[in-house]
């Protein structure tokens, strides 16, 4: 097993991870890909809403939501 030092002046108020560098670069080309995309104003508030109704309980488990539906077949595994 490999044992590896970091100084405290590297990791200072930081997380470090350790990852192979296959990982590294294969997430390096997958974040070249992905395009952020801005949040609209009515998306901001809708996002406000349900975190604020995920706070205060408002909100179903999924066998709940099932349950709403209707759902009573078993899948086949």
């Amino acid at each position: 097993m490999a044992v590896v030092i970091i100084p405290k002046e590297l990791s200072k108020n930081q997380d470090l991870i350790a990852v192979p560098k296959n990982v590294y670069e294969e997430f390096l080309v997958w974040q070249k890909n992905v395009k952020a995309v801005e949040m609209t104003d009515a998306e901001k508030r809708e996002w406000k809403r349900a975190k604020n109704d995920y706070k205060q309980g408002k909100y179903l488990t999924f066998d709940e939501f099932k349950h709403e539906l209707g759902v009573t077949r078993k899948r086949k595994s």
